[in-house]
């Protein structure tokens, strides 16, 4: 874990890299050996699966070193407003906030205000990899 209390992005081996690999290199014994074997007995069933699973191997291999997207930071705000004036006023999430809660009373018309919207603020461009 990281200090910010999220695991890190993109470090290291995952477990989905190794199985990534695992099953790649047994698609690559697997496709040889087939491949292989039809060769020897010249028989276009086995050598056609041969390279079909051997294909596999590519594309396992691709998907286990390529690099993940990182995960964009959010942030969450509120916007509160007020039932009877134009008053508006935007905040951070607090955990309880749902659409429609009355917050309190206006401080310029005292009307009830209520939160009207939440939404999230992404505060990172996520970088996707290079196809």
């Amino acid at each position: 874990m990281s200090d910010s209390g999220q695991p890190p992005v993109g470090k290291g081996v995952t477990g989905g890299r190794i199985v990534a690999v695992m099953i790649g290199l047994l698609c690559l014994l697997v496709g040889m050996s087939l491949l292989i074997q039809g060769w020897q007995t010249n028989d276009q069933i086995s050598v056609i699966l041969g390279l079909f699973v051997f294909s596999l191997f590519f594309s396992f291999m691709g998907a286990a070193w390529r690099v993940p997207a990182q995960n964009p930071i959010f942030r969450t705000v509120t916007v509160a407003k007020c039932s009877k004036c134009d008053y508006t006023e935007v905040r951070d999430f607090q955990r309880g906030d749902y659409i429609y809660k009355v917050l309190g009373k206006c401080k310029e018309c005292s009307g009830d205000v209520y939160v009207k919207t939440i939404y999230a603020i992404p505060l990172q461009k996520t970088q996707l990899p290079a196809s």
